[in-house]
């Protein structure tokens, strides 16, 4: 099964150990990817955080990357974004970039999109990509707190943007 991330947990990311730590379960890289279908991704907070909101065929085709995971990363991936109360986990196709032989190839993907949001967020700046210009500042505030600290920031963010 694969996974497309967007943004924290990409390669040069903050949050990209979760990827890496084979604890966590199996990870490979696979490509570079872009989503079929648009989504609205936006960057928000005063942390700057990406956000990925529900709301499939409103927004821009979004770049991320692509890696091929087993049932133990998903699982833990599901405890990480806080599946089903702060993301939810959702299949969509994703393109492989580059194509293949010149012809597109896409793979099914779990996606992690962020629910329940305030409208008003749909009038915020779409990205096409996640660029992790405040390295240091979500590294502080993501991989060096519990899972029980990690809760209660994205809780805050919560309430900060959702509905």
């Amino acid at each position: 099964m694969y996974v497309f991330v967007y943004g924290t947990l990409k390669r040069g990311c903050p949050n990209h150990y979760v990827i890496e730590n084979k604890d966590n379960g199996a990870a490979e890289y696979v490509s570079d990817g872009k989503t079929k279908d648009l989504f609205p991704l936006i960057v928000t907070t005063k942390y700057e955080v990406p956000f990925l909101l529900d709301k499939r065929g409103h927004g821009k085709n979004v770049s991320g990357e692509i890696y091929k995971i087993d049932d133990k990363m998903l699982q833990f991936l599901d405890k990480f974004e806080h599946n089903p109360d702060v993301y939810i986990r959702e299949e969509a196709e994703i393109e492989i970039i580059p194509p293949t032989n010149g012809h597109p190839k896409t793979v099914t993907a779990w996606i992690f999109v962020f629910h329940s949001f305030r409208d008003d967020l749909l009038d915020e700046e779409y990205f096409e990509n996640y660029i992790c210009n405040n390295y240091d500042v979500l590294r502080s505030i993501s991989g060096k707190v519990s899972p029980e600290e990690r809760k209660q920031l994205l809780d805050t963010l919560r309430k900060e943007i959702g509905s």
